[in-house]
């Protein structure tokens, strides 16, 4: 992790980095597959993780993280 936290990226632009959307990031971080820090900012990743989690992706392909528990509904 980055020593300062002026170094460190909030949600939205490591969605923007990596194409997705700051929900599916907070999934990511969630299921432990891109380490982040807890600020009174938000969450704040370093760019390195960032593009470690990249190229973890380009070579494996795309993480799958399964939604929260939702108990499904009886018609």
């Amino acid at each position: 992790m980055a020593n300062d936290l002026a170094d460190l990226l909030p949600v939205s632009e490591v969605g923007r980095r990596l194409g997705l959307s700051a929900q599916r990031v907070r999934m990511l971080i969630d299921a432990g597959h891109l380490p982040a820090i807890r600020t009174s900012l938000g969450r704040l990743v370093a760019p390195a993780d960032v593009e470690a989690f990249r190229r973890r992706r380009d070579a494996f392909g795309r993480y799958r993280v399964a939604a929260p528990d939702v108990k499904e509904r009886s018609p």
